[in-house]
């Protein structure tokens, strides 16, 4: 529920907790605001589930890569596993003071929710297909790069144009299988020779530097589309009693 940066010490440099916990799984609402209804609804939540608190801001974490030209700064912000169905969770992740100031989002996931048995074999359910196609629309949205490390899941890299560039799966003669498999998925190193090379290494994840309608104004749009699609239903509302 933290992501912890490492510098080249070994000592973490910058924290990132979650801000939008899971209701029933990470914590029980009303704990602050209602405490009589908060007990009711502790005592169908198991003991051992951790009752944990919301991170207060997000964290911009800063890569630093020097070369022959200087320094090069990339700046990443990371959604912790289901933040990334939120659009303005990840909006406000990329966007400071009107400016995209978010260059990568990197997501990591515990995807073990999604798994069941049969036959004593566990599987992967449909929920992870799921869960890696909203961090696409995501992408989209703010035209960011997303990498993601799944543990059961789905771990790939998505494009700021919303392709699934690579993903780790394993490949079998009749189907690819692309959650419950281990593998590794290197991104960032030199400009890929052969298919050979990208098979093992993965893509080069490319920073964008456009700026979308969705970044800077937010949900807007879809709430003036709401309230229109509201008042017109009222109009005929109105306009139908009044023939009647």
């Amino acid at each position: 529920n933290s992501a912890l940066w490492f510098d080249r010490s070994w000592r973490s440099s910058a924290q990132y907790s979650k801000v939008h916990l899971v209701p029933f799984s990470e914590y029980v609402p009303f704990k602050y605001t209602w405490p009589s209804l908060y007990k009711t609804l502790r005592w169908f939540v198991p003991p051992v589930m951790a009752q944990l608190e919301p991170g207060r801001g997000f964290t911009r974490f800063e890569l630093i890569r020097s070369d022959g030209d200087g320094k090069n700064i990339w700046h990443i912000a990371s959604p912790i596993c289901y933040e990334g169905t939120f659009a303005r969770i990840c909006r406000k992740m990329v966007v400071r003071n009107g400016k995209k100031d978010v260059d990568i989002l990197a997501n990591i996931s515990n995807d073990g929710w999604f798994v069941y048995s049969w036959n004593n074999r566990y599987r992967g359910s449909n929920e992870h297909a799921q869960h890696l196609a909203s961090y696409c629309f995501r992408a989209v949205e703010n035209r960011v790069p997303v990498v993601r490390a799944v543990n059961t899941g789905i771990s790939a890299s998505i494009n700021s144009n919303g392709k699934i560039e690579a993903a780790v799966e394993r490949k079998f003669d009749d189907y690819v299988k692309r959650d419950m498999v281990s593998g590794r998925l290197l991104l960032g190193a030199e400009e890929p020779i052969d298919k050979e090379y990208l098979t093992v290494h993965g893509p080069r994840v490319l920073v964008d530097t456009r700026v979308s309608v969705y970044s800077l104004v937010g949900d807007i749009f879809a709430m003036a589309i709401s309230m229109a699609a509201i008042l017109l239903a009222i109009s005929l509302a109105w306009k139908r009693k009044r023939i009647v």
